[in-house]
This record gives structure tokens, C-alpha cells and sequence, in this order.
């Protein structure tokens, strides 16, 4: 699931607040899929769940049938994970000499939320979790396995 802006009318676009829902963005990957394909592949994943942007996900979940094999338990929530490439912004060129950023506040930890963002010279991760043991061991996998899959696509894998 990934979030995508619901904006769409001019009293929304000068509004503040969040607009935005959540759209599903599967595809399949195998144990040898290049990193190159597997980008084309998100990418149309992305382009699919698009046509659900006006559909509520608790909707969604509704309608899917009981022998789907999907179950979804009462207080159920979905882990954020946000990217924002700050390099497209105005004035990104100078966020090295102003010590800019990208921050958010510590929100609620009862949730995994993640933040990727991406600055001209560098790439951050920003994390919150609930404080807990079952947490810090799947995060600190979740984390070196990202850190993993970055480093490889840095390094030039194919």
C-alpha cells in the first residue's frame, strides 16, 4: 500500500491538511529478478492501483470475499512508508549550506511509520515504532535488509 494525494479542486489545492488515501502497489518478484525489472514492475503496480484512488481501503476490505485468505483484525493498521525526493524542490541546492531537511513530528508509536528522503548529497531514513522487543528485532531486520537492497542498487547491481 502506498499513499497517493486525493487533491483535485482548487479549494483543496490551497487548503492545509492531509488529502490523501491509500492504493495497493503488488507485483511479484523472484529470487533473481534484476533491480531494473523489478522497477518496471512497481511502476505499473503503481499505475494500476491508481485507478482505486477514490475507493476507501476499510471499502476494499469489505468487499473481499472470506475464502480469499485475507484477514484483517479489528484494529488492524498499515505500516506508512513515505519517500519524498527533496531534490525536485526550489532551492534544493542550497539545503547542504542552510542544514535543511525533511521532518516530521514524533506522531503516534503504536504504529511503523517510515520516511525515505532523498536530498541532493544524501538519502536519510527516518523511523518511529512502538518500544518494544518484537518491534526493535523487526524493524532492525526490516532496516539492514533496506540498507542491503540499497547499497546493491548504489554499487550498480543489475
Amino acid at each position: 500500500m502506498t499513499p497517493i494525494s486525493t487533491r483535485g479542486t482548487l479549494a483543496e489545492l490551497g487548503s492545509v491538511g492531509w488529502y490523501a488515501t491509500l492504493i495497493p502497489v503488488a507485483f511479484p518478484i523472484g529470487a533473481n529478478t534484476s533491480f531494473a525489472r523489478a522497477v518496471v514492475a512497481a511502476q505499473r503496480a503503481y499505475e494500476s492501483g491508481l485507478r482505486l484512488t477514490t475507493v476507501s481501503f476499510h471499502r476494499v476490505l469489505e468487499l473481499v470475499p472470506d475464502d480469499a485468505g485475507i484477514s484483517v483484525r479489528s484494529g488492524w493498521s498499515n505500516p506508512m512508508l513515505s519517500y519524498v525526493d527533496a531534490r525536485e524542490f526550489a532551492g534544493s541546492e542550497f539545503f547542504d549550506v542552510a542544514r535543511g531537511g525533511v521532518y516530521a513530528n514524533r506522531a503516534a508509536a503504536e504504529e511503523v511509520l517510515m520516511w525515505i528522503n532523498r536530498f541532493p548529497t544524501a538519502t536519510s531514513l527516518s523511523v518511529i515504532y512502538p518500544d518494544t522487543p518484537v518491534a526493535h528485532d523487526s524493524v532492525d531486520r526490516y532496516v539492514n535488509a533496506l540498507r542491503s537492497v540499497f547499497l546493491e542498487v548504489v554499487n550498480g547491481a543489475p
